[in-house]
Parts: structure tokens; C-alpha cells; sequence
């Protein structure tokens, strides 16, 4: 790599920049994203979010009005997109919670709207 340029860094679907030197990144190989390595069936899934949305719906979140969901940013594959959408369901069924999304990017930079869709699946963006 020339002296003076910056490789970018790997970050959702794109590229990060690096400020130039006297910052340096040694190189490295990324894996990208790693799929899960087993996926629950539909029913178990569906189980399972049943559970989740009848134990936020007990105490303590019993009498609370707005219910905030940590996500993590694009930067993990955690599945949200598969089930958020569900259990959000579930819980306006059954609830009257303003829901809110917050995305924990922690040190990455603020996710975009397309990358904010992705990480929350469906119309939940």
C-alpha cells in the first residue's frame, strides 16, 4: 500500500475510512459476517418469542409505557431482523408499550437508515 493512503476498514457493506498516519493497522484477512451456525425452526422461534413477549408483559415491565430494545449494529449478525418483527407483534397484541429501537454502536459510527433496516428487519425501521 502507498505510503500516506489508509485502507478502508470493513463495516456493513461498505468500507470505513482511516485517518492516515501516524495511525497504522497491521493488514488482516476478514471473515465478514459469520451465519449463525444453526437456525431454530419456525416454531421453536415462534415458541420461544411467545415466551420472551408473555415475560415482558409480567413484572416488572407489567404497567410500564414505552419498552426500549437494545440492538446491536450491523457490525454483529445477531438475527433481529428475523425475529424483532414478531415479537413486536406479539407485544402490540397484548400491550399498548411505545416501542423504541436504539442501536448500541458502541466505538462504530451511527448506522445509517438503509443499515438501521437491515438490523431491524420489516417495517420496523
Amino acid at each position: 500500500m502507498p505510503a500516506g493512503v489508509s485502507p478502508g476498514l470493513p463495516f456493513g457493506s461498505g468500507l470505513l475510512d482511516l485517518p492516515p498516519a501516524p495511525f497504522r493497522l497491521d493488514p488482516v484477512e476478514s471473515l465478514g459476517p459469520i451465519e449463525p451456525p444453526t437456525r431454530l425452526s419456525a416454531e421453536a422461534l415462534e415458541t420461544g418469542l411467545r415466551e420472551l413477549a408473555g415475560a415482558l408483559l409480567a413484572q416488572p415491565a407489567a404497567g410500564r409505557q414505552t419498552l426500549l430494545v437494545v440492538v446491536s449494529d450491523g457490525s454483529r449478525r445477531t438475527g433481529a431482523d428475523r425475529y424483532l418483527p414478531r415479537l413486536v407483534a406479539l407485544l402490540r397484541q397484548e400491550s399498548r408499550f411505545d416501542i423504541r429501537f436504539i442501536v448500541a454502536s458502541g466505538l462504530h459510527r451511527r448506522p445509517d437508515e438503509d443499515e438501521v433496516a437491515r438490523i431491524l428487519g420489516g417495517d420496523l425501521a
